[in-house]
């Protein structure tokens, strides 16, 4: 009887050694979990150039002629040999995208218009409106690209039409021939460039 209960005792004491031990899986299946987050991309149309009508100029001529981003055209304090004739009008681009990002815009601050004959003029001071125009120097100025970015909640404003105005300079008898002055490169001329990314 003594006997059997050692050896009673003693398969306890190997079962209680065993009890802390894991056995190793011989093999596990898992999953790895993927994820996406998907955005509408930005979708931006160049409506309109900026118009600033017709300029009737005399052989001598000086001062700016100034457009609104609201449409308005007049020409700088102290100007002489020019007159403002015809329907002037802001450039404008519509810009939608996904409804709960923000946008950053930017812009460079001038350009030049040519005749494509070699005559330039100078476009200078440009700035814009965020759906709603104002008169000249009231807009927000364009400081370059990537500089004084301003954020646009898409959220707030799903589709913002942004309205541009600029400053063009006839000082010094700019305008020498009759014609049409355009921004086009094909025209000999450079436009303002815009940017607007997501942030």
């Amino acid at each position: 009887m003594g006997h059997f209960r050692t050896r009673f005792v003693r398969l306890l004491a190997a079962l209680s050694g065993l009890a802390g031990l894991s056995s190793p899986a011989m093999g596990l299946d898992l999953q790895i979990e993927g994820m996406l987050q998907a955005r509408r991309a930005l979708t931006v149309d160049n409506n309109s150039g900026m118009d600033f009508g017709l300029v009737d100029f005399g052989a001598t001529h000086d001062g700016y002629v100034r457009l609104g981003t609201n449409g308005s055209i007049t020409l700088s304090a102290g100007a002489s040999g020019l007159d403002l004739d015809g329907t002037a009008a802001a450039g404008e681009i519509s810009v939608s995208g996904d409804d709960q990002s923000t946008v950053s815009i930017s812009c460079n601050s001038s350009g030049s218009l040519s005749d494509g004959e070699g005559n330039t003029l100078s476009l200078m001071n440009v700035e814009y409106a965020i759906d709603s125009g104002v008169a000249f120097g009231d807009g927000i100025p364009c400081a370059g690209l990537g500089n004084s970015e301003t954020s646009v909640n898409l959220a707030a404003i799903p589709n913002p039409n942004l309205l541009f105005g600029g400053e063009l300079d006839l000082s010094d008898s700019a305008i020498s021939e009759s014609g049409a002055y355009d921004a086009a490169p094909v025209m000999g001329g450079t436009g303002v460039t815009v940017r607007i990314v997501y942030q």
